[in-house]
């Protein structure tokens, strides 16, 4: 056995005697000297403030028979802090009463304090609470140097996380630049949301500690693409260190913008010219992004499988321009009637196919009646009186029907040819596999 497993054992054995009713003068000074020690291991240049505050908690509440504990601190310049362990709803601003509290003051001015309840007479007596805080006001100082210096390099990795966002920027982007939003001087907690098809559906990340003041900014691309970002600072911030939020703030949102923009000129090269839908490259694309989502979230999600009903004969009896314009008018209905984040592709043909994220087999089947009243509707200007243009679908759903896109598209294929062989205008779902 180690000397640290050693003395692990020996801590936890003194707690047990310590909650059991022995309050000997050796225990006591053994177990306060154990506290000291483990505040002083804290003391680490890759955590920060909230973390190294969290952790100090732990360590009282652990290593003595304390189950209430808080510790507060306002500090210059910096983000407050306030951590609790069994004291759900306590002020950050002062002690609660009864219980046993001691004063932080920091050589740059900032204060706190380390406020624990339910302390035994004999920890108390020794003077536990006040001998902690000086331990952590001595670990504090140099936090709070660290601090500093993190936070002072952050601006040059958030402008670096900006950087990085290019045309083919992922979720992972968003997590780092929030992450270096977050650490910005100041700031107290970050967040970004963006729903745009090509992720598969809305996606949201958040970075710290909410609460102070926010600062956010919002924009809407090309009519179909909503993105937010907010940074919250403390209400003790420097006013420059609200000017540089603002800063950061408007470069991602322009950052943002111009990738998406250029994201959207790929995707008109991928556009099938008649529907202004994306291609079949496109709805692979989808079917892809979608199942790495579903992986991620453990949602499921839906695809759609229509086939305009004999649509030969649109084009024999009236002739392709007719045809085309039918075409036109479904595509255009059924982009309407999805989310922004759901994907209309032409699969070939009179077939399209809806990529729906986030959608169960009920969804698939409620989307699927809209399309299928809406066709007859939405076509009719393009048609002679008394022909009604009606559309079969066919609905397979991941992971239920099948454990790839590939095969989840060929399980709405053919619940589709089922849909066909029921008398078409209606849907069918793909049976579960045996």
């Amino acid at each position: 056995m180690s000397i640290a497993d050693t003395l692990e054992a020996l801590q936890s054995k003194a707690l047990e005697q310590l909650r059991s009713g022995e309050h000997s003068e050796l225990l006591v000074a053994f177990l306060t000297t154990s506290i000291m020690l483990e505040l002083t291991k804290l003391v680490d240049p890759n955590i920060d403030l909230e973390q190294f505050a969290s952790a100090a908690v732990d360590v009282l509440t652990q290593y003595a028979p304390i189950e209430q504990c808080s510790l507060s601190l306002q500090l210059q310049d910096l983000p407050s802090v306030h951590v609790e362990v069994g004291m759900s709803g306590s002020s950050p601003d002062s002690p609660a009463p009864g219980g046993t509290a001691s004063q932080l003051t920091l050589t740059d001015g900032g204060t706190g304090f380390l406020d624990a309840h339910g302390v035994p007479p004999s920890l108390q007596e020794a003077g536990l609470v006040e001998q902690a805080a000086l331990q952590l006001t001595q670990g504090l100082g140099r936090m709070v140097e660290f601090e500093r210096l993190r936070r002072s390099a952050a601006s040059g990795k958030a402008f670096a996380a900006i950087a990085a966002i290019d045309g083919q920027w992922t979720e992972d982007h968003l997590v780092n630049v929030a992450s270096a939003f977050a650490a910005l001087p100041g700031a107290r907690a970050a967040g970004i949301s963006i729903s745009a098809a090509r992720l598969g559906g809305p996606v949201s990340v958040t970075s710290g500690s909410t609460g102070g003041q926010r600062i956010e900014r919002s924009i809407l691309i090309d009519d179909r693409t909503p993105v937010e970002a907010w940074i919250q600072i403390s209400a003790n911030h420097a006013p420059e260190h609200a000017a540089k939020v603002e800063e950061l703030l408007d470069s991602f949102m322009s950052a943002i913008e111009r990738s998406e923009q250029s994201i959207r000129l790929r995707e008109e090269a991928e556009m099938d010219e008649l529907t202004h839908l994306g291609n079949r490259r496109v709805a692979s694309r989808a079917l892809a992004t979608t199942r790495n989502l579903a992986e991620r979230t453990g949602e499921s999600f839906s695809v759609l499988l229509c086939d305009l009903d004999n649509f030969k004969k649109v084009n024999d009896t009236y002739g392709h321009d007719v045809g085309d314009l039918v075409l036109k008018a479904f595509a255009s209905m059924a982009a309407a009637s999805v989310r922004a984040f759901d994907t209309v592709a032409r699969w070939g043909g009179e077939e399209f196919l809806v990529v729906c994220p986030n959608c169960d087999e009920k969804g698939a089947v409620s989307l699927a009646e809209r399309l299928l009243s809406g066709s007859p509707l939405a076509c009719a200007p393009a048609l002679p009186d008394g022909h009604a243009q009606t559309v079969s679908i066919g609905i397979a759903s991941y992971p239920h029907h099948a454990a790839n896109p590939e095969s989840l598209v060929r399980a709405a294929d053919q619940a589709l040819y089922s849909a066909k062989h029921g008398g078409r205008n209606t849907h069918r779902t793909a049976p579960y596999p045996q």
